[in-house]
């Protein structure tokens, strides 16, 4: 007792260092909830044909400002010392956004031949992942957690117009970018009962989509046309945490990521039977998130 009352920062130090100790061996199980809002771009183009060629953009359709409301859940469970699991769902409802739709007659995004506005209300964005998790604890306050797992992040977009000049436009062009990733967490503890957490992600993706351009007679449908390309992603979240009760935490945070596909094939589906293969230019997707939400720990 001497010792502490002759050395009170060292007093402080080793009860910090027990309780935030206990705080990271209390997380066997955390469920977490979030609720918050997502605004994203997205864009893909073809070539006028299979060579790239006549002209190197022919098509091009770009969603603007597509924006939302984001609901997500996520799960982690320590398994076995420092191994863990964890895995985690998330669906943005989209409420708005702007489509452009513009055809080329020369190469380089020259002589546009057409150019069009339309809306996007409705549809939505969501992704899956599952995850096997490795904690290292690098000092007391601080820990690091890699981890490895595969994912799935999907988009269904629509085209509207609410002007009337197009009363029955309803196309619809969905995709999916699956694949598997490499992620790393670092949480530094302030306090036993603030932290901060800063999440990196690395997916190595496969990019299929499909859609139905519903006013073109010339085309099949409901399927119109696929694209298929291999992409990569890069996604990043920071935390902020903190413990209001026992097994119970408060957090706000925020996120972006960035998505894009090399070059690939897209396939046009006519009435008439006949399949004309053109090549994908690529697809790009980036967009950010803020939100607010509860974790439950034991």
């Amino acid at each position: 007792m001497k010792l502490f009352t002759r050395y009170p920062l060292l007093f402080l130090f080793i009860l910090s260092y027990i309780n935030i100790a206990q705080a990271q061996k209390s997380d066997r199980f955390e469920i977490s909830y979030d609720r918050g809002y997502q605004q994203e771009n997205f864009n893909w183009s073809i070539a006028g044909n299979s060579d790239g060629q006549n002209p190197n953009v022919y098509s091009e359709l770009k969603w603007q400002k597509l924006k939302g409301t984001l609901n997500s859940g996520n799960l982690s469970v320590r398994i076995w010392k420092q191994l863990g699991l964890s895995a985690g769902y998330s669906k943005t409802t989209i409420t708005g956004g702007k489509v452009n739709d513009t055809d080329y007659g020369s190469d380089n995004r020259s002589n546009p031949v057409y150019n069009q506005n339309f809306e996007d209300n409705s549809g939505y964005t969501d992704s899956w992942y599952g995850a096997l998790n490795y904690s290292i604890v690098a000092a007391y306050s601080f820990k690091v957690i890699p981890g490895v797992g595969y994912g799935r992040n999907r988009q269904s977009l629509n085209i509207s117009d609410i002007t009337g000049q197009f009363p029955y436009l309803n196309s619809t062009y969905a995709n999916n970018w699956s694949g598997p990733f490499l992620n790393v967490k670092a949480v530094y503890f302030f306090i036993p009962d603030l932290s901060f957490k800063l999440n990196l992600s690395y997916n190595q993706v496969d990019y299929h989509a499909q859609a139905n351009w519903n006013l073109i007679s010339q085309f099949r449908h409901p399927v119109s046309f696929t694209d298929y390309a291999k992409g990569y992603g890069l996604t990043s979240d920071a935390e902020i945490a903190y413990t209001v009760i026992k097994h119970l935490k408060v957090h706000i945070s925020g996120g972006y990521y960035y998505w894009e596909t090399g070059k690939g094939n897209d396939n046009l589906y006519l009435a008439t039977g006949e399949t004309d293969v053109t090549q994908f230019n690529g697809a790009y997707r980036k967009g950010y998130r803020i939100t607010g939400g509860v974790n439950f720990y034991f």
